[in-house]
């Protein structure tokens, strides 16, 4: 089961009929876990919910004491459905997406695609493209020199290992993933200690790995020993920034023994 960055909350229409539409999701990007929605980290109710697969199995959840443990029930109920599966949650109050979602994301979402797009028609760089378009950082250049991954208890986890390239020549950093990518760990000196004085990036901030040549996203699954890639970081919303929030997803709440190292703006 994947909680997909694109959790739509939203009041389809048409243009023709002049009806407002409501763009906002639950994450603002993507978290591996069903607590990490925030109107679930922000009290709303979770339950009645059900998953369900192509073969018609399902299975409902009329109550649980909390999100974590309806993240397990579901886990284990993708699991057993072939790690495939489609989920309805709680439906939500117009007040609750308004003051308790991300609003904005997939216009967000667009733009960065428009800047990527616009980038390469010009013959610019898409990577700085993107960035312009969404005050980011470049937190390294270069190309894969090391993959190590892993599914268990229907988690994809691993590493990815960059060496820098250009003006990124002499460094590497490790990217760490369950799931979504969670922390960018400076790994110049060799250190196998995950500290924040090595950090670079981390959750909740968006972590994304970018084809250098086309500044596309590359999923982990599909990155390759040797590609060139960009590495880049884009500040998470404030509702992912708050001290309830980070308990959730911040580092120390994804197994990381350091709590959010930066500035919170």
């Amino acid at each position: 089961m994947m909680i997909n960055s694109l959790f739509k909350c939203l009041h389809l229409r048409f243009d023709a009929l002049g009806i407002p539409v409501l763009v906002a999701d639950g994450m603002g990007r993507a978290f591996p876990k069903l607590q990490m929605f925030t109107p679930y980290i922000y009290g709303c109710t979770n339950c009645s919910c059900c998953v369900s697969d192509n073969k018609g199995r399902i299975v409902a959840v009329t109550h649980c004491g909390c999100a974590a443990g309806l993240e397990d029930v579901l886990r284990d109920a993708c699991c057993e459905m072939g790690y495939t599966c489609g989920l309805v949650g709680t439906p939500l109050l117009f007040s609750e997406i308004l003051n308790k979602c991300v609003l904005h994301s997939l216009s967000k979402a667009w733009c960065i695609g428009r800047a990527a797009k616009r980038g390469e028609k010009l013959k610019q760089d898409p990577v700085e493209s993107i960035l312009d378009s969404v005050a980011g950082k470049l937190v390294i250049d270069g190309k894969v020199i090391e993959i190590k991954r892993v599914t268990e208890g229907g988690f994809d986890r691993g590493s990815i290992v960059i060496e820098g390239l250009g003006s990124f020549s002499g460094q590497s950093v490790q990217v760490l993933y369950d799931n979504e990518n969670l922390v960018v760990r400076d790994k110049t000196e060799g250190t196998s200690s995950i500290t924040k004085e090595h950090v670079l990036a981390c959750t909740p901030d968006i972590i994304a790995v970018l084809d250098s040549g086309k500044g596309k996203a590359i999923p982990n699954e599909e990155i390759k020993f040797g590609i060139k890639v960009a590495v880049i970081a884009i500040g998470a919303n404030p509702l992912l920034l708050t001290e309830v929030a980070l308990k959730v997803v911040g580092p120390r709440a994804m197994g990381f023994g350091f709590d959010y190292p930066f500035k919170r703006n």
